[in-house]
């Protein structure tokens, strides 16, 4: 197995929410920060998770491209993307029952053990499922492995601190 970084792009509810600092960045500042990471460590293989099929097929198409070296681009294959596809938060539309919660349920855990995996992390810390799935790759590994976020920096989650942290960490843009 040749090492891997896992992406984590969301481009679905979370671009029109106000309150993420960075607003949804385009796909190609996630693969500026992975082609840094292929020339520091020589990883040639990414693991995408994403909720929207345009950053899919932006990530591949730019991935495979002329003239830099290429990666092998992985993701859940056969998922419908388009179950994302809305400016209302998922966890909304699945407690109304507007979309399969099993269908997201599933897609989500494979997504997030997956990325978990990687052996490098590019994602954004105010996205919790990022943060989750990097805090859970920290835990499996026993150290912090190389990582990446394009909005706000990492906060290590400590409940049980007389002054607790939160990962996802909402900050206004200015």
């Amino acid at each position: 197995r040749s090492p891997v970084v896992g992406m984590h792009i969301r481009h679905g509810d979370a671009c029109a929410d106000w309150s993420r600092p960075a607003g949804c960045l385009p796909a190609s500042s996630y693969l500026e920060i992975a082609r840094k990471m292929q020339r520091k460590y020589g990883v040639k293989t990414l693991f995408l998770a994403t909720d929207s099929q345009v950053a899919e097929a932006e990530i591949e198409e730019m991935a495979a491209g002329a003239g830099e070296e290429r990666f092998d681009v992985i993701s859940l294959s056969g998922l419908d993307r388009d179950l994302f596809a809305s400016n209302m938060y998922i966890e909304f539309r699945v407690q109304m029952q507007l979309i399969d919660r099993k269908s997201v349920t599933h897609s989500t855990f494979l997504d997030l053990n997956l990325l978990a995996d990687c052996d490098y992390f590019i994602g954004t810390f105010s996205s919790a499922f990022s943060a989750v799935a990097f805090e859970l790759s920290i835990s499996r590994k026993g150290f912090v492995p190389p990582y990446a976020s394009l909005d706000i920096p990492w906060k290590p989650f400590r409940p049980f601190s007389p002054h607790p942290t939160i990962s996802m960490q909402h900050v206004p843009r200015q």
